[in-house]
């Protein structure tokens, strides 16, 4: 970057994401998809390759939509067990109407809690992840009207500063892949989150260059944990029939943090105020993990709900 400008960089950090085009031919398509469009025998296809990878047997006429049922008599109480993971209970939503009716079912009574705190973490964990690396930047490049606060020297450099802090987000996936299935999805969003409230504390005061470090790539390493942790959460607390508007609806409100945090992680940071900095990140982060202890359920262990009845509040 240095020699070639930050569009090379650009550039050349795009060439991976050319894969995608790759692998969107390979992966299959959603069976359920597949079965709502009338393409039963794609479907099946798909659902037996599932079963083949997985070492499972695939049981006959278990497809059961709102258009369609395919069911003989003497399988009535096996296929009743089975629909909840199969069955549809809307059609898609293309409409304004259909739009604004996931959105009152979404601030319903039952949703209500779960929506708030599913909003409040996407908006604090964005703040946090973007915000953090653009404190890490301003304070690196010395673009603080008060040099002698900041927490890197004059010869530190910007580059390897932001380059290593970066590769924080590498163990912070490995450990939320690792433990998510084993201490639980609000755990694996607490416990990181709260770690990385303690790491933010010694920013507020001068640390040497390599205490500042360990102390920033543990900062993104426990974001990062969560923040994976969470998307994991946010896909299976939903039912099936709100999950993409409650997802889509929650990155938006996460936008609004990425929007807002420049002016925490850059603006105060310019204008002398390092320490307000890092006591709003702090206080941000901490509201996001008394938020994340306090959602109704635990999803580990739950299979998909189809229904909101199904979602147990």
């Amino acid at each position: 970057m240095p020699r070639l400008g930050w569009r090379w960089l650009l550039a050349i950090s795009s060439v991976p994401s050319l894969l995608v085009l790759l692998f969107s031919n390979i992966a299959p398509e959603s069976p359920r998809y597949l079965f709502m469009k009338g393409r039963s025998n794609e479907a099946l296809k798909v659902l037996d390759k599932i079963a083949l990878i997985n070492g499972k047997q695939l049981h006959s006429r278990i497809l059961v939509s709102n258009r369609q049922r395919l069911q003989l008599p003497e399988e009535e109480n096996f296929l009743s067990q089975e629909t909840p993971l199969l069955s549809s209970t809307e059609n898609e939503i293309t409409t304004i109407r259909g739009w604004l009716k996931s959105l009152c079912q979404l601030l319903s009574l039952d949703l209500l809690r779960t929506t708030l705190l599913v909003w409040i973490l996407n908006f604090v964990y964005t703040f946090s992840y973007y915000g953090l690396q653009l404190m890490i930047s301003t304070l690196s490049s010395g673009q603080s009207d008060c040099p002698s606060l900041g927490i890197f020297s004059k010869n530190d450099s910007l580059y390897v500063n932001v380059f290593i802090t970066g590769l924080a987000e590498i163990p912070g996936d490995v450990a939320s892949m690792v433990l998510v299935d084993r201490l639980g999805r609000k755990l694996c969003m607490v416990i990181p989150t709260m770690l990385a409230v303690v790491t933010i504390v010694p920013l507020l005061f001068h640390q040497t260059g390599f205490v500042t470090i360990a102390l920033l790539v543990s900062s993104r390493m426990f974001i990062k944990a969560a923040f994976a942790t969470y998307y994991v959460y946010v896909k299976e607390v939903y039912p099936t029939s709100l999950r993409a508007s409650g997802v889509g609806l929650a990155i938006s409100v996460g936008r609004i943090g990425g929007m807002v945090c420049p002016l925490i992680a850059v603006g105060l940071v310019r204008g002398c105020h390092q320490t307000l900095a890092g006591i709003m990140f702090g206080i941000l982060i901490l509201i996001s993990g008394i938020c994340a202890s306090c959602f109704p359920i635990e999803t580990k262990g739950r299979g998909l709900k189809d229904i909101v009845s199904d979602t147990i509040i």
